[in-house]
């Protein structure tokens, strides 16, 4: 079988993206998901807070043991479509029993500060909760899988 795919989009808009790969990468570190597959970031870069090579260096730098691939772009007009673009390159030469995980930093443009911020407080928990069921769980996914195209 081939490796799993992991596409995980990375928006940076604030000094604070560090905190949601890390958080991204832990869930991948503990759940070994990470050992059987191939980890590709997209990082997109919102206006001039670092150059494309900064970033790549402190992604690789961090974690570039567990990386396949890093692209980063500072073209603001595609959104997610960066990172939706490679990975549909990639799938369309797949087999029909691949396994792709498709993830995203929800929520990475806001940092909770108190409270009184509850509509970022549910994107927080709507990203941790995407990460859990599909990378901590990802076991169960992989099963439902064999039943289904997409979980």
């Amino acid at each position: 079988m081939q490796p799993n795919l992991i596409y995980y989009h990375l928006y940076i808009c604030n000094a604070h993206w560090v905190l949601w790969l890390d958080e991204f990468m832990r869930y991948l570190i503990d759940s070994k998901l990470l050992d059987s597959s191939r980890l590709h970031i997209c990082a997109q870069i919102k206006g001039k807070i670092y150059t494309a090579d900064k970033i790549e260096a402190i992604i690789s730098d961090r974690y570039g043991e567990y990386i396949h691939n890093i692209s980063v772009s500072t073209d603001n007009s595609k959104y997610e479509g960066i990172t939706l673009k490679k990975l549909y390159d990639t799938t369309c030469e797949l087999t029909s029993n691949s396994r792709v995980l498709y993830a995203h930093s929800k929520g990475a443009s806001r940092l909770i500060t108190s409270m009184d911020t509850f509509p970022e407080i549910g994107r927080h928990d709507w990203r941790n909760m995407m990460q859990w069921y599909c990378i901590s769980k990802y076991e169960k996914c992989f099963d439902l899988l064999s039943e289904c195209d997409a979980v």
